[in-house]
C-alpha cells in the first residue's frame, strides 16, 4: 500500500516533470533518513545503464555506470538490501566518486525501486547516517519512501506520455478535420461548377428548340415575335439522387476532454496531541487502516497532573475570593472596620466627658494644669483616630466594588478555564482515530527541509503538535493539471468518469470541485492548472482494489447535449467562417442553399445551432447535382 510520509511527498505525486521530480525526491530521502546525502540512479534499458541526472553533494552533471557493477549494480541485478557499516572496506565500493568530490563515504543504505509490476526500474544510495549505523528500522523507512517515489515516478513517466500522445492527437485531429473540411469544399465548388455547366448546356437546346417553335408559329401566324412571352424554368427533379436526401433528427453529442491524475484521500484529518508527555503505547500501524473512534495512542498524563492539580487550587481560591467579594459588605473586613468605628466613638465619648470633668476640677483648682492639658491632648489625639478609622472604613469598602467583583469574576473564570482544558487533556490523553482511513505520516510543518515525525512508544509529544495525519478514504480525490488550451472547457460541478489499469472494469464517477485560477509552469515552460476531481461515497469492495497514489485516466464531460440537431460531414458546405446546407423546399422540391450556425464537431457529425429544425430535409453535398 503506497505510504504518504509528508506534504513534500504529497506533491511528489502530483508533479508531472522528472527534471524537477528527481531532486526533490532525494533531498526528501536525504532529510528523511537523517544522511549527509543520497542518489536515486534510474536504469537505462537500451544502454544496460543506471543513471542519475543530479546527485546531491556532487560536481557531475550525469552520472552513468554499468547496470552490474559497484554496490548500486549488485542491488540492480539481486534485489537486495545492502546495509554497509564501512564503505571502504567493501571489496564492491567504488572510491572514484569520492575523490572527484572531495567527499568520504563512511555507511550506506542500498536499495532497489521496483514498479508495481514487480520491474527493478532503479536504485537509491543513502550515505552517512549523522548519526551512526543504519538499522533495520531505517531500511523499512527507506523502503517506505522508496515504494511511493516508485509510483510517483512511472505516474510521472505516464503522464508525460499521455501529454504527448494528447497533443500528437490533437494535432493530427486538427489536420484531419482541415483536410476533410478542405476535400468537402472542393467537392462542393466543383459539385457547383457541374451543375453550372449542365444547366447551361440544358437551356441552350431548349433556347434553341423554342427558338425553332415559336419562328415556325410566327411563320404561320403572321410573324408575331418570340419575345412577347419569356419562358420559366423549373429544376428537374431528377437532378437529386433520394438517397442524397436526410431527414432532419436530433441526437447526442457529447465533447470529452482525457486527463492523466493520482489517486489520493478525499480529505487528510490531522491528528493533534491533546497534552505534552510521552507516548505509552501505540496501537496502529503506518499505511494500515483504522476505524472512527479506535483508540491509536496512549499518552502519559504525569506532567499533566501536576499543572491539574495546581489549576485546582488556584480554581479553589479563586472561587472563595469571588464568594468573599460577592458578600464583601456583610463580611468580616467591613464588619471589624465598623467594630472599630464604633469602639472609637465610645472612646471619644468617654474622654470628652473625661476632659469635661477635668476642666471642672482644675477650675475648682483640685488638679493641677498639666492634667488638664493631657486631658485635652488625649481627646484631640482621639478625635483624629476617628477620622482615620472613618477612612479605613471607606477603604476596606470600596475593595468590594463593581470593579473589584469584575476583576475577582474574571480571574476566576481564567481558572476554571484553565482547569476544564487540563481536565480534557487528561480525558483525551487516550488519542482516538477521528475518521476511518489510512494511517500516513504526518506534516511536521516548518520549511520544506522539515521532515516528518514518527510516532513510537516512548516518543515525547507536545501540546498541538499534528502525532499521525488520517487518509480519509469514505471517498477520493484526484489531482491532475490542465494546459491553458483546454482550461477554458474545464468547469466546477462538470461530470468526470474515472479509470485505472488497477482497477479496469470498475469506473468511479466524480465531479471537478477545484480549478486553480493561477497558472504553474510544467514541462516545457507550459502554463498549467491545478484541479481536483472529487469521488464521494466509494463502495467498500471497490475500495479495496485502490490504493492512494494509483495513476487514473480522467474523462470530463466537457459538453453535452441529448436533443441536438446534428448532421453528418457530408451534409455541411463551410465557406470561411459561414457553414451552408442544400435545404430542400417541400413545395417545389428544389434545394436552397440556407446558412446555418454550427456547434461542436465530433469525430462523425456537426452540430447544428441556428439555421435547422427537426424534420427539415437536406440534400447531401457529394454527388449533388452529377
Amino acid at each position: 500500500m503506497a505510504i504518504d510520509l509528508n506534504e513534500e511527498t504529497m506533491f511528489l505525486q502530483q508533479s508531472a516533470n522528472l527534471e524537477h521530480l528527481l531532486p526533490e525526491i532525494m533531498a526528501n530521502i536525504s532529510a528523511f533518513m537523517n544522511a549527509d546525502r543520497s542518489t536515486l540512479f534510474l536504469y537505462d534499458e537500451q544502454n544496460n545503464e543506471l543513471w542519475s541526472e543530479v546527485a546531491q553533494g556532487s560536481s557531475l552533471n550525469e552520472i552513468r555506470i554499468a547496470a552490474d557493477k559497484g554496490i548500486a549494480g549488485h542491488v540492480m541485478q539481486t534485489g537486495e538490501t545492502v546495509n554497509i557499516k564501512d564503505a571502504y572496506q567493501d571489496e564492491r565500493f567504488n572510491s572514484e566518486f569520492d575523490k572527484q568530490n572531495d567527499f568520504k563515504t563512511k555507511t550506506m543504505l542500498c536499495q532497489a525501486v521496483v514498479s508495481s509490476d514487480g520491474r527493478r526500474i532503479g536504485v537509491v544510495q543513502v550515505l552517512n547516517k549523522h548519526d551512526g549505523l543504519f538499522t533495520e528500522k531505517d531500511e523499512q523507512l527507506l523502503s517506505a519512501f522508496i515504494s511511493q517515489a516508485a509510483s510517483t515516478i512511472e505516474n510521472a513517466k505516464m503522464y508525460q506520455k499521455v501529454t504527448d500522445l494528447k497533443q500528437k492527437l490533437d494535432v493530427q485531429h486538427f489536420e484531419l478535420q482541415q483536410a476533410y473540411l478542405d476535400i468537402e469544399n472542393d467537392k462542393s465548388t466543383l459539385t457547383s461548377a457541374l451543375n453550372k455547366i449542365k444547366m447551361s448546356g440544358r437551356l441552350g437546346i431548349g433556347f434553341l428548340v423554342l427558338l425553332g417553335g415559336l419562328s415556325s408559329y410566327a411563320y404561320f401566324s403572321g410573324g408575331t415575335s418570340i419575345y412577347e412571352s419569356e419562358p420559366e424554368y423549373i429544376a428537374d427533379d431528377s437532378e437529386i439522387n433520394p438517397e442524397d436526401i436526410i431527414t432532419v433528427r436530433t441526437g447526442h453529442v457529447q465533447s470529452t476532454l482525457t486527463l492523466a491524475g493520482n489517486i489520493e484521500p478525499l480529505s487528510v484529518v490531522n491528528i493533534i496531541s491533546p497534552i505534552d508527555g510521552k507516548v505509552i503505547s501505540k496501537s496502529f500501524k503506518y499505511g494500515e487502516a483504522v476505524k472512527k473512534g479506535q483508540e491509536i495512542i496512549k499518552i502519559d498524563t504525569s506532567k499533566v497532573l501536576v499543572s491539574l492539580r495546581q489549576a485546582r487550587a488556584r480554581h479553589i481560591k479563586a472561587l472563595e475570593e469571588l464568594n468573599k467579594l460577592k458578600n464583601w459588605k456583610s463580611g468580616q473586613e467591613v464588619t471589624r472596620a465598623k467594630r472599630a468605628i464604633a469602639k472609637m466613638k465610645y472612646s471619644l465619648e468617654k474622654s470628652k466627658r473625661t476632659l469635661a470633668e477635668t476642666e471642672r476640677l482644675y477650675e475648682m483648682g483640685i488638679i493641677p494644669a498639666s492634667e488638664k492639658e493631657s486631658a485635652q491632648e488625649q481627646y484631640d489625639n482621639l478625635i483624629l483616630e476617628e477620622k482615620t478609622t472613618g477612612e479605613e472604613l471607606q477603604s476596606v469598602l470600596k475593595q468590594g466594588s463593581k470593579d473589584y467583583l469584575k476583576i475577582s469574576e474574571l480571574e476566576f473564570e481564567n481558572a476554571k478555564y484553565e482547569l476544564e482544558e487540563l481536565q480534557k487533556q487528561i480525558k483525551n490523553a487516550n488519542v482516538l482515530a477521528e475518521v476511518s482511513g489510512i494511517v500516513i505520516f504526518s506534516d511536521s510543518g516548518g520549511d520544506n527541509k522539515s521532515k516528518a515525525k514518527t510516532i513510537e512508544k516512548g516518543s515525547s509529544v507536545t501540546t498541538g503538535e499534528i502525532l499521525i495525519s488520517i487518509a480519509n478514504q469514505e471517498g477520493l480525490s484526484i489531482k491532475t493539471k490542465v494546459d491553458e488550451v483546454d482550461i477554458n472547457q474545464i468547469k466546477a460541478g462538470q461530470n468526470v468518469s474515472v479509470t485505472g489499469d488497477a482497477f479496469i472494469g470498475t469506473p468511479l464517477y466524480g465531479k471537478i470541485t477545484y480549478i486553480s485560477s493561477q497558472a504553474k509552469t510544467g514541462s516545457g515552460s507550459i502554463p498549467l492548472f491545478d484541479i481536483t476531481v472529487t469521488i464521494n461515497n466509494v463502495a467498500d469492495e471497490i475500495m479495496q482494489n485502490i490504493r492512494l497514489g494509483m495513476s487514473s485516466k480522467l474523462d470530463i464531460s466537457t459538453y453535452e447535449r441529448a436533443d441536438a440537431i446534428v448532421l453528418p460531414f457530408n451534409a455541411v458546405r463551410t465557406i470561411g467562417d459561414e457553414s451552408f446546407v442544400n435545404k430542400l423546399d417541400p413545395n417545389t422540391q428544389q434545394t436552397i442553399e440556407t446558412a446555418i450556425k454550427t456547434g461542436i464537431i465530433t469525430d462523425t457529425q456537426i452540430e447544428v445551432l441556428e439555421g435547422l429544425e427537426v424534420d427539415d430535409q437536406i440534400v447531401l453535398q457529394s454527388n449533388y447535382g452529377y
